[in-house]
């Protein structure tokens, strides 16, 4: 009985020691993408003067390929994927036909037109009821930031990229080239200190070189002195990442002034972010600039 019982306990042992050694593969639920996929963002930019008018809720690509939904919707003004400005989706690189329905249940799209993936991040901005989209190079590694220490002279970087899709009339897009600008304001200073009409006011500095209809100025470096501290919308005390309002004006250069409804602020965005601004609108009393951070 002794013998039997030692059995037992040796080949118990063996079965533990054989359990405990045995790998136990954790798996995700993702796939990894290769360098020759396409990965894109689909921004809505096409103007209009209510959400109802724009707001997609069903978005199919080449038929089948559903994007969007009622629960899951491109609004007005607005990207897919959402959650996250970082998110991409992804499909093999060629041409793809686009369907937009306002309406879900709705068997007429209200927008169709065609496109071309390319290998790579890209955005494309819906901008027009007739025209084909607008794809642009999304500037992807965005990478970190540049933070200059020099004690409490410390400086942080934040990153804006312009991208031009005004409409001078409808249907008709402008013509004109767009100089897009920024200022900060020293806390505790009146805003009405910082001219917003005068075209050679000092105070405001350009982001990146005039361009025209479907061009971006790229990601451009906009330094923020001693990380925020001492300026509008900043931290009172030094942070690790710093953050101040940003204000800033578009420049007709062809016609030598400030668009009137360009001018805005931005309050409180974040050092070390990357951010596009999109004009959208028709026409001078319409033109307004949509933030899409980047990361």
């Amino acid at each position: 009985m002794k013998k039997i019982f030692k059995s037992l306990v040796v080949v118990l042992a063996v079965v533990l020691s054989v359990s405990a050694c045995s790998k136990h593969e954790i798996l995700y639920n993702a796939d990894p993408i290769s360098s020759d996929m396409a990965e894109f963002q689909l921004f809505n930019a096409i103007p209009s003067l209510s959400a109802a008018q724009s707001g997609f809720n069903v978005i199919v690509l080449n038929s089948t390929d559903t994007i969007a939904t009622a629960n899951y919707p491109l609004s007005r003004y607005n990207g897919i994927p959402m959650g996250s400005t970082t998110r991409f989706f992804v499909r093999k690189p060629g041409s793809y036909t686009i369907q937009c329905y306002l309406t879900a249940g709705s068997t007429t799209p209200d927008y169709e037109s065609t496109f071309t993936l390319s290998a790579g991040k890209q955005v494309i901005y819906l901008h027009s009821w007739t025209d084909a989209p607008i794809i642009k190079d999304a500037l992807y590694p965005y990478g970190q930031g540049t933070r200059i220490m020099s004690g409490k002279q410390s400086d942080s970087l934040l990153f804006i990229n312009f991208v031009n899709l005004w409409y001078s009339a409808n249907g008709v897009s402008s013509t004109d080239q767009l100089q897009y600008q920024y200022a900060l304001l020293v806390s505790g200073k009146k805003t009405s200190t910082l001219n917003y009409t005068n075209i050679s006011d000092p105070q405001w500095t350009n982001i990146g070189e005039p361009i025209t209809f479907g061009e971006q100025t790229g990601f451009v470096a906009i330094p923020i002195p001693n990380m925020g501290v001492g300026y509008t919308g900043g931290p009172s005390t030094l942070v690790t990442s710093g953050y101040a309002t940003v204000y800033t004006r578009t420049v007709d250069v062809t016609t030598n002034t400030v668009l009137p409804t360009s001018i805005d602020y931005w309050t409180s965005i974040s050092c070390g972010r990357f951010y596009n601004h999109i004009v959208r609108g028709v026409g001078r009393q319409s033109y307004m600039v949509s933030s899409f951070a980047s990361l």
